[in-house]
């Protein structure tokens, strides 16, 4: 078994941002492009894994908690400071700053409407399809509304194609149409929802729509809780482009051994956009580094991926090198 310093790698489960959306490290291929320090997608030339002894836990604000090789190289800064380097894990300390990557383009090609992209928050939020299958025909999409939400779900959709009905608590609504299915199916199902590409691609009016959506399920509009901290991230990242502000969640437990930990994201932007913990510029958005752990016992797999021209891609939200 190799030490850690020989391979600039990931452990599984480490999120590689791509142009499908946020793919499991362990699941990235040849067949997939990845977002560099360059904003753009290239293609990955190779994955492989490695077995290795020794391992480092990373914690920043706006990433989730990773577990990397020491050596790996993040593109790293200083508030303050026009110097821009890539440096290795093992040399990083609590007042660097890890770029994270804005999305920055502005593309609809799927000539989504406001309605729709508020249809696909609040579906990504706390709508459900109901089939039999996993599949499109057949199926239906679902609303279950709170009385006190049903007027400003109302104003934001034409409801004249959709089915309704209530009782005590809630509006039920539903729609088979085929186009807003395939739209909601691209987001996932149940806990494992996901924001696609063609969301993050959108203007950022469009995301604030999309947002606007999401939080229109909760019932006191000011916070979202989730075990699923992939689908969190991926709505900071929606309000660092949408808002140009950087962002940080909030575990709200401990976790037992039989319990899951859970987040915490606010709708309300005074309380989620944590300008201590970073800023936005020259197209990224500067996280700062809170811990770094060595873990020496760690003996297991570990993932690296091989990047065409710029030898860079994004993992947990940071930018890193591929070398």
């Amino acid at each position: 078994m190799s030490s850690a310093q020989e391979f600039s790698s990931f452990f599984k489960g480490t999120l590689i941002y791509t142009s499908q959306g946020l793919i499991p490290i362990e699941d990235v291929t040849a067949n997939n492009r990845v977002w560099t320090h360059k904003h753009c997608f290239q293609q990955v030339l190779a994955q492989s894994e490695h077995q290795i002894t020794g391992l480092c836990r990373l914690k920043a604000a706006g990433s989730p908690e990773t577990y990397v090789t020491k050596q790996h190289r993040y593109l790293t800064g200083r508030k303050g400071e026009t110097k821009v380097q890539w440096k290795m894990v093992r040399d990083l300390t609590p007042g660097d700053f890890l770029a994270m990557p804005v999305n920055q383009d502005d593309q609809n090609p799927l000539a989504l409407s406001p309605e729709e992209v508020w249809l696909l928050g609040r579906y990504t939020g706390n709508g459900t399809i109901i089939s039999d299958k996993s599949q499109i025909k057949g199926s239906r999409l679902f609303f279950h509304v709170l009385h006190p939400q049903f007027e400003n779900f109302r104003q934001n959709v034409d409801l004249t194609a959709w089915h309704i009905y209530k009782d005590a608590e809630c509006h039920h609504l539903s729609t088979d149409n085929q186009r807003l299915k395939q739209l909601a199916f691209a987001c996932g199902k149940g806990s494992k929802k996901v924001i696609p590409a063609f969301i993050f691609n959108l203007s950022p009016a469009l995301l604030k729509t999309f947002l606007k959506g999401f939080f229109s399920n909760q019932q006191d509009q000011q916070s979202f809780i989730s075990e699923n901290i992939s689908l969190l991230y991926q709505l900071g990242l929606i309000y660092a482009k949408a808002y140009n502000k950087a962002y940080d969640l909030i575990q709200v437990n401990q976790p037992s051994f039989l319990q899951k930990a859970f987040y915490q994201i606010n709708s309300s932007l005074e309380l989620i956009l944590n300008s201590d913990s970073g800023f936005l510029e020259d197209g990224y958005l500067w996280q700062s580094v809170q811990a770094i752990d060595e873990l020496r016992s760690f003996q297991g797999t570990v993932y690296h991926l091989k990047v065409d021209i710029d030898h860079s891609y994004t993992a947990n939200n940071c930018l890193v090198h591929d070398g």
